[in-house]
Protein backbone atom coordinates (compact mmCIF):
# COMPACT_ATOMS: atom_id res chain seq x y z
CA UNK A 1 0.00 0.00 0.00
CA UNK A 2 1.40 3.39 -0.97
CA UNK A 3 1.14 5.94 1.82
CA UNK A 4 2.23 9.45 2.63
CA UNK A 5 4.18 9.86 5.84
CA UNK A 6 3.67 13.24 7.50
CA UNK A 7 6.40 14.24 9.91
CA UNK A 8 4.94 15.23 13.26
CA UNK A 9 7.56 16.12 15.87
CA UNK A 10 11.04 15.36 17.15
CA UNK A 11 11.19 13.54 20.51
CA UNK A 12 14.22 13.50 22.80
CA UNK A 13 15.62 10.37 24.47
CA UNK A 14 13.05 10.75 27.24
CA UNK A 15 10.27 10.73 24.60
CA UNK A 16 9.40 14.38 25.20
CA UNK A 17 8.84 16.80 22.30
CA UNK A 18 11.80 19.00 21.41
CA UNK A 19 10.83 22.69 21.53
CA UNK A 20 11.03 24.01 17.97
CA UNK A 21 12.41 27.39 19.04
CA UNK A 22 15.24 25.93 21.14
CA UNK A 23 18.73 25.73 19.61
CA UNK A 24 18.34 21.95 19.29
CA UNK A 25 14.85 22.27 17.79
CA UNK A 26 15.94 24.83 15.20
CA UNK A 27 18.86 22.61 14.16
CA UNK A 28 16.69 19.47 13.88
CA UNK A 29 13.92 21.26 11.97
CA UNK A 30 16.16 23.16 9.55
CA UNK A 31 16.18 20.34 6.99
CA UNK A 32 13.49 18.11 5.56
CA UNK A 33 12.25 16.88 8.95
CA UNK A 34 9.90 19.60 10.20
CA UNK A 35 6.22 19.61 11.15
CA UNK A 36 3.94 18.50 8.31
CA UNK A 37 6.77 17.56 5.92
CA UNK A 38 5.48 14.76 3.67
CA UNK A 39 7.28 11.68 2.35
CA UNK A 40 6.13 9.01 -0.08
CA UNK A 41 6.41 5.46 1.25
CA UNK A 42 5.11 1.97 0.73
CA UNK A 43 4.11 -0.50 3.42
CA UNK A 44 3.26 -4.16 3.04
CA UNK A 45 -0.06 -5.22 4.56
CA UNK A 46 -2.04 -8.41 4.24
CA UNK A 47 -5.66 -8.05 3.10
CA UNK A 48 -7.09 -8.08 6.64
CA UNK A 49 -4.70 -5.40 7.91
CA UNK A 50 -5.35 -3.23 4.83
CA UNK A 51 -9.11 -3.54 5.36
CA UNK A 52 -8.74 -2.61 9.05
CA UNK A 53 -6.62 0.42 8.14
CA UNK A 54 -9.03 1.65 5.46
CA UNK A 55 -11.99 1.20 7.82
CA UNK A 56 -10.27 3.28 10.52
CA UNK A 57 -9.30 5.98 7.99
CA UNK A 58 -12.90 6.14 6.73
CA UNK A 59 -14.03 6.84 10.31
CA UNK A 60 -11.61 9.77 10.56
CA UNK A 61 -8.87 8.08 12.60
CA UNK A 62 -5.23 8.74 11.65
CA UNK A 63 -2.43 6.36 12.64
CA UNK A 64 0.88 7.76 13.86
CA UNK A 65 4.04 5.70 13.33
CA UNK A 66 7.55 5.94 14.73
CA UNK A 67 10.43 5.50 12.28
CA UNK A 68 13.48 3.46 13.24
CA UNK A 69 16.77 3.24 11.39
CA UNK A 70 16.75 0.05 9.35
CA UNK A 71 19.57 -1.81 7.64
CA UNK A 72 18.06 -2.37 4.17
CA UNK A 73 20.03 -5.61 3.69
CA UNK A 74 18.79 -7.29 6.85
CA UNK A 75 15.69 -5.27 7.88
CA UNK A 76 17.05 -5.12 11.42
CA UNK A 77 17.09 -1.90 13.35
CA UNK A 78 20.45 -0.23 13.68
CA UNK A 79 21.89 2.21 16.16
CA UNK A 80 22.02 2.25 19.91
CA UNK A 81 19.56 -0.39 21.11
CA UNK A 82 19.42 1.16 24.61
CA UNK A 83 18.17 4.43 23.09
CA UNK A 84 15.34 2.56 21.38
CA UNK A 85 14.30 1.01 24.70
CA UNK A 86 14.30 4.42 26.38
CA UNK A 87 17.18 3.57 28.72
Amino acid sequence: MRVQLVFQVWLDKKHKPVAYFSEEGLELSAGDFHADAMFEAEIELDEDAAADLWAALAKGYRPVFRALAVDPDSWRTTGNESDQKGE
